[in-house]
């Protein structure tokens, strides 16, 4: 029996999400296959425009969406509320987006993954929807960001201390803490963070600008709407939206798996570890991805698809 192949490559759609017009981007090979919805990070770090170079294997087993969420990249909009660029709104957008996706691809449900900011959207829209959900996977998962921001801060002020780099010393002295509540503070131990991390942050511009002149998909006429839209999320979505997952949320109906890169400083190994350890949901695991920071989908794709396959495999067969 021929299998429905899908039409379906790099195509960006508008749709009404709460009133709002949102992007999504679809990319698949067959329409039997089962949906894969991303949830970026940042907040507004769209993926669209490198979801075509980063994501094409897994389109040999998912229909794959890419959303631009309220606020950012191809969703931004300067006449977007302040007011609505918070958690309840973002949930409730993830919601409908969901909903969107199985009425148009005839399907009960869909694979959910996160990576940072969209961590914490994805584990709470596990909660809210798990009879829509096959498995939650999140890259980097968020779980208690004061505490990793304290981590993060001891462990460069310790580097900097040890190999005596006199400049890195009297950057972080005067850090207000947690670094997050004050930009001069936060952007201060990024940058050490960068400059130590053993794993070389990628170049967003650079990846952006790429993929308008060689994929074509993503036009030149939107990068400086993403960057609008990265810096109008950034300003409204703040650390004080995440609640400490370890004390409000331990128990799921759906599968939960953790991919978490062994150098990522931002979403530490050891904390992340430690929530999994206590979760409680029909299925689990974590994966620690070597040689990767806070973006294993990008630093080591084929790792990270290898174990979205296995996932995918393990589902069916349960």
């Amino acid at each position: 029996m021929q299998k429905d192949k899908a039409d379906i490559k790099n195509v960006i759609e508008y749709i009404d999400v709460n009133g709002s017009q949102q992007a999504v981007m679809v990319n698949g090979s067959d329409k039997e296959n089962p949906l894969l919805l991303f949830l970026q990070g940042g907040p507004g770090f769209s993926q669209i425009p490198f979801a075509p170079k980063y994501q094409k294997d897994l389109e040999a087993e998912f229909i794959t969406i890419n959303w631009d969420q309220r606020g950012s990249g191809l969703s931004y909009d300067r006449k977007t509320s302040p007011e609505m660029m918070c958690f309840d709104q973002f949930l409730n957008d993830a919601v409908q987006v969901v909903k969107w996706a199985l009425q148009k691809y005839n399907k009960d449900k869909i694979y959910v993954v996160g990576h940072s900011w969209g961590t914490y959207l994805g584990i709470q829209l596990a909660q809210a929807i798990p009879e829509k959900i096959h498995a939650y996977i999140g890259l980097s998962q968020v779980v208690d960001v004061y505490r990793a921001s304290v981590y993060e801060y001891e462990k460069i002020k310790k580097l900097a201390c040890d190999k005596e780099i006199n400049k890195a010393m009297k950057d972080l002295q005067g850090i207000v803490m947690p670094y997050y509540s004050e930009d001069k503070s936060f952007f201060k131990v990024r940058k050490w963070s960068q400059y130590f991390n053993p794993v070389k942050e990628i170049d967003m511009v650079k990846l952006i600008l790429e993929a308008c002149l060689k994929d074509h998909t993503y036009k030149l006429r939107y990068v400086p709407k993403y960057f609008k839209g990265l810096s109008f999320s950034q300003k409204h979505i703040r650390e004080d939206v995440y609640e400490n997952l370890s004390e409000s949320s331990l128990d799921y109906k759906v599968p939960v798996y953790f991919l978490t890169g062994e150098y990522d400083w931002t979403t530490p190994t050891e904390i992340v570890s430690e929530y999994y350890e206590i979760l409680r949901a029909p299925d689990k695991d974590i994966f620690i991805i070597k040689d990767a920071g806070h973006s294993p989908h990008l630093e080591n794709p084929p790792e990270v698809h290898k174990i979205l396959f296995n996932i995918k495999d393990k589902l069916k067969g349960l």
